[in-house]
């Protein structure tokens, strides 16, 4: 026999309550798990593991695609999982969702994914396509670093690299003495 109390039965602010406050615990829990399980590809990616970090990303990023609240943690999950991934052409998807993101948002987390969908054109042939993402990649770097111009030093290899492979000494020289000034720069502030 099951006895029923006044006190167990959820009145009408208390269900109005559940009801309110439920979406904002599923969207908690919901945080929580697929943050659990980005940091467990990150580990795995850290570990040389890549077949258990590319299922933790994609586990990661379904969940994430769940919730609309969470666009920027979207766009982290298409980012890495887009970097680890074999398949080209779903890189190429990935590393263009997480890129439309994150254009609103700007900043450094924006160059890494110009420079990873750039690298990605590079790898596959499609020269034309990896410039202008390279070179946007190094003007929001240097937005991005303000005073700092440090940061921007892995932006300008990649396009020396990319002027270089591809034929254009001139270009390339240009951003050579300019990286050379910024490195002359870095150094001169580590060594006061």
């Amino acid at each position: 026999m099951i006895l029923v109390c006044r006190d167990f039965i959820p009145g009408v602010l208390t269900a109005g309550f559940l009801f309110v406050i439920s979406p904002v615990i599923f969207h908690f829990f919901l945080t929580m798990d697929s943050e659990r399980k980005f940091l467990l590809g990150l580990s795995a990616v850290r570990e040389n593991r890549l077949e258990i970090a590319e299922k933790e990303f994609r586990n990661s990023l379904l969940e994430r695609r769940i919730d609309p609240l969470l666009k920027s943690e979207l766009a982290e999950s298409s980012h890495n999982l887009g970097c680890v991934t074999k398949n080209l052409q779903e890189r190429e998807v990935l590393l263009t969702q997480a890129l439309a993101i994150r254009q609103n948002i700007g900043g450094f987390e924006k160059s890494i994914t110009e420079l990873c969908l750039a690298n990605h054109f590079f790898s596959v042939g499609e020269f034309r396509k990896c410039e202008p993402l390279y070179l946007s990649a190094l003007e929001t770097a240097k937005l991005a670093s303000g005073k700092t111009r440090g940061y921007i030093l892995p932006y300008s290899s990649a396009l020396i690299d990319f002027y270089l492979k591809t034929g254009n000494i001139e270009k390339a020289e240009k951003l050579k003495r300019e990286q050379k000034e910024v490195e002359a720069e870095v150094i001169s502030y580590f060594n006061r």
